[in-house]
Formats: structure tokens, sequence, C-alpha cells
């Protein structure tokens, strides 16, 4: 049984399988898109990793082989039978009839070929199909219909195929879609959407998805044109994952082989370059370098596409997050009881207390004008700074908002 590969019917909150009686048209060409997340993980003479909110490891450990660490590349599903697959049909004018499906083992070794396998049954069709798979590591796409990969790093992958009929003067009327990784966003279904900031530079913008136990961060390009975003390259109206896609809890690493944990808030400089992103459950406010080229991240240069701890030990209530237009600082709302402040990380990582003077407070308190730092302020859930670098801050708890302005 295929209970988690997320794949659904558009249209319907049904998991599992896609059934016939899709909608149809006079002119069609049929896409079936098919993905899946594969987990990869180092053994390390581990039963499996636990992931870090509490849960046991999704996937299975090979065997040390050659005195080097093994690795296994687990779908994220129900453990069955170790195949997943979706078939999808449509019918085009009453006469072609299309059944997809897609076939990847459950479990492989890192550096070691795995085999995906497509199939497309088309009855009174007039053209054969076309295949193409991502593999969900940023490598080429492959339009064979049953290609051969190794993945080279430990990770998480999430790989699709897509199975295209062609036919003349086709539009696009039927579609069998999952997450949809590298393809058009608004074919992709977002699982638990927690977080969304916009690129200053018009090009896009980032999302927090949660799928599973995994927490991607997402690009979606609005633009009209490729863009590469931490090292990926993602087309004009395509969303593609540019970090949480591994285990990986290290700093000046690859985004994507990272373990993002939680997400409670995103927020990128005015520059465009650094993607900020706050992890509660840790503590951690981390930097994401989206650029092309090096940045720096508390003094010293962080690669594009790679991932860095700014701060740590922050409470588990923090929540909102904001960069300032003109000095780069970051500011961090607490929500956490007893807390309730604004906290100012400044570009070597030391925090300061900008708003709030602490404490609990009555919902009713009223406000009283004054310097920012001795404001009462409740469960604060937001911040955003405004282009003349006031800072505007939800005090959620009274029901407010806050301006500070550039004086505290």
């Amino acid at each position: 049984m295929f209970n988690d590969g997320y794949l659904t019917e558009v249209g319907r909150g049904d998991r599992g399988s896609l059934g016939a009686g899709l909608r149809w048209g006079i002119a069609i060409t049929l896409i079936a898109i098919l993905v899946i997340l594969l987990r990869v993980e180092s053994a390390n003479g581990r039963a499996g990793r636990i992931d870090r909110k509490g849960r046991g490891a999704v996937g299975q450990i090979g065997s040390d082989q050659g005195g080097g660490s093994s690795t296994a590349v687990t779908p994220v599903s129900d453990g069955g039978a170790g195949v997943a697959g979706v078939t999808a049909s449509t019918l085009v004018n009453q006469t072609c009839t299309v059944n997809c499906s897609a076939t990847v083992p459950s479990s492989g070794i890192v550096s070691s070929e795995i085999s995906f396998q497509a199939s497309v049954n088309a009855s009174a069709c007039t053209a054969p199909p076309v295949y193409e798979w991502s593999f969900g590591d940023g490598s080429a796409k492959s339009t064979l219909q049953n290609p051969r990969y190794s993945y080279p790093v430990a990770g998480t992958y999430q790989w699709s195929m897509r199975a295209t009929i062609p036919g003349d003067s086709m539009q696009i009327s039927t579609l069998a879609g999952g997450f949809g990784e590298g393809n058009p966003a608004v074919q992709a279904a977002l699982r638990d959407v927690a977080q969304l900031a916009v690129d200053p530079l018009g090009r896009g913008v980032y999302i927090a998805d949660t799928i599973g136990d995994v927490v991607l961060v997402r690009f979606v390009n609005t633009g009209t044109g490729p863009v590469t975003i931490a090292g990926v390259t993602i087309g004009p109206g395509v969303i593609r994952a540019i970090a949480g896609a591994g285990a990986s809890l290290s700093d000046d690493t690859a985004a994507l082989n990272s373990d993002m944990v939680t997400i409670s808030g995103l927020a990128v400089n005015v520059s465009g370059t650094i993607l900020y992103a706050l992890n509660p459950l840790d503590g951690l406010l981390r930097a994401i370098n989206v650029s092309s080229g090096n940045v720096t991240v508390n003094g010293t240069p962080l690669a594009a596409g790679q991932i860095r701890t700014v701060a740590s030990g922050l409470k588990p209530g923090v929540n909102g997050v904001a960069v300032h237009p003109t000095d780069g600082s970051v500011v961090v709302a607490d929500a956490t009881g007893g807390v309730n402040q604004i906290i100012r990380i400044d570009s070597t990582g030391n925090a300061t207390v900008i708003a709030g003077v602490g404490g609990n407070s009555l919902a009713t308190d009223i406000f009283t004008p004054g310097p920012a730092n001795m404001v009462k302020l409740l469960a604060p859930r937001a911040v955003r700074y405004l282009p003349g670098g006031d800072l505007l801050i939800s005090d959620t708890g009274h029901s407010r908002f806050i301006l500070v302005n550039s004086a505290g």
C-alpha cells in the first residue's frame, strides 16, 4: 500500500492513487507528474537517525562495505512493499486513454546506481509518451524511460517523473501532481506552508514547507526568465527546494544537505543575498547564501548555497524575523512566556534587547508611549522594518501594532 507518497488528484484530498474520472477537453496534452521523497542517511554505527522531533528514523540503514559507511535511500512511505508508485488516467476526446505509473526501489547505497522505472499505457493515442525524470539533487534531468542514477551524498531527495503525450494544438487540461519539484509552481501541491518571504529583487518568493517530517525551504520563480538561487537554477514559474533536503546540522555545508528541523521565521536582506531562517527548537538563527558568490556572515565568507548559524541560545518562543534595510542587522520577536521582547542580532552574532521590558502582562493593559525597551509586550508574533528603518511590531497578546522609530 502506498500511503505517504503525497500524490493527490487535483481537486481531491485523497492520498495514494489517481483514478479515472478526471476532467477532459477537446485537445489535451496529458502530463502526469509523480513525486516522492528519498531519504539518504549514513549508518555511522547507528541503527538509524532519530530526527529532531523525537521520532525514529524513516530509512533503513545498509551495512558497511570496504571499511566505509553505507547509506540507505528510502521513500518516505509506510515502509511496505518497497515500491513507490501511482497511477493516473484520463480520457481524451473519449478515444485516447492513458494510464501512468512510476516505480522506485525502497533502498539503495550512496554512489551506487538506483533504478527508476516509468510505465505509460496509452490506448488510441496518436503520439508516444515523452519522459522527464528529476532526481531532486540539482543534477541534469533524464529523458530516458527507465534511467539509473546514483546519489553522491547522503540527504533527503525529492524525485519526480513527468510523462507527456503531445498532440496538435494541445493545452494542459488534466494534471496528476505531487509536490511538483522542478515543475510549474501552479501544478505543485504545497503541504504545510508556515512562513513566506518575498525576494526584494522581485525574482519570486521563499516558502517554508513541511512535508511529513522534512522541512524544506522552497523558491517560486515569479519572473519571466530563469534565476539561480543558492546554487539551484529555477525556470520561470517553477518551484524548487533550495534548503532542507538533507540530514546535516553542521555549518558551512550545502543548504540542500541540511536538516532545517523547523522554521518559525523567514526574512531576506535588502540586497537579496542572504535568507535568514529561525529554528526555535534548537534556538538558532541561520543564514543561507542565496546569491551566486561569497557573502560575509559573522565576519567570514560563506559560499553560495551554503548555510551557517548566526546566533544560538535563543528561546523556544522566537517566531518573527526581519532584516534592517541599511545596516543588515536582524531582529527577532521572542514570544516565550516571561520574555516578550524584541532582540537585535548584529553582524557578529551579539544579541541586544531593543524593545519590550520583559516579563508578562495582561491582555487589557493600556499602551503607554515611551522608550521601546520600557514598553510591555505580550506574545509578539511578527516584526517588519519599514523602508526608512522604523520597526513595526505585532504585539499579538495586546491586539495592537507598535511602531518603534530609529531613535528607539
